[in-house]
């Protein structure tokens, strides 16, 4: 009988040990599982970002109403809607150079390497260049 008791305690102190290394993993799993990850895009990615930014604002009507309205508000609602770790900043610009519209994602702050894509858009007989430049916000 004292050896029943005995192994009665012994299981019972591996069991609880059992349980405690249990939880311990379930909630370090749970800690990593629920981290945020930023995925980082390669340049070519970030060129047919671009490019993609360029061509949906000009067929979608946005650069055209941001022309004649001289407002990047509807630049700055599609500059938001990109993912997370991808920060752009488009600049319509006339054709002799001088800003009519330049707009940021909104939290983005630096650039430290960029990809710069360029493209035109024609409007009532005027030509305006396009620039969408990109970076990954850390």
């Amino acid at each position: 009988m004292i050896k029943k008791q005995t192994k009665g305690i012994l299981f019972t102190v591996d069991a609880i040990f059992a349980i405690v290394i249990c939880l311990t993993i379930i909630l370090s799993s749970f800690f990593f599982l629920s981290q945020t990850q930023k995925i980082r895009y390669s340049d070519t990615a970030l060129d047919t970002l671009n490019t993609d930014m360029i061509v949906v604002l000009t067929l979608d009507g946005t650069l055209e109403r941001g022309i004649q309205e001289k407002s990047s508000t509807g630049i700055k609602v599609a500059l938001d809607t990109l993912p997370v770790q991808a920060c752009m900043r488009i600049i319509v610009k006339f054709k002799n150079e001088s800003v009519l519209l330049d707009e940021t994602k909104t939290g983005c702050t630096g650039n430290e390497y960029s990809k710069k894509k360029q493209g035109t858009f024609a409007l009532n007989g005027e030509i305006y260049l396009t620039q969408a430049i990109s970076w990954y916000e850390e």
